[in-house]
């Protein structure tokens, strides 16, 4: 069990599924000081919220992402039969 440090506040997530196991209302959010993070009350599953400089890697690398898979936008005549 995990030692509950001073100024962290708990909430309940109403309407959000878990991420792993899917469960509706399931879905606690814990915010400390220096971190956010979500926990599952009925699988155990914990998702830490990335940090800004994260936050922009991530972004980043999904830009990155974006337009290696992005469609050829080049415009192409259209024929009417």
């Amino acid at each position: 069990m995990r030692v509950q440090p001073t100024g962290l506040r708990k909430r309940m997530m109403a309407g959000v599924a878990c991420p792993a196991c899917q469960h509706m209302d399931c879905v606690m959010m814990f915010v400390s000081a220096d971190d956010e993070w979500i926990e599952c009350v009925d699988c155990g599953h914990q998702e830490r919220r990335p940090t800004p400089s994260e936050l922009s890697a991530i972004q980043a690398k999904n830009a990155a992402e974006d337009e290696l898979n992005a469609p050829d936008m080049e415009p192409k005549p259209v024929r009417f039969l």
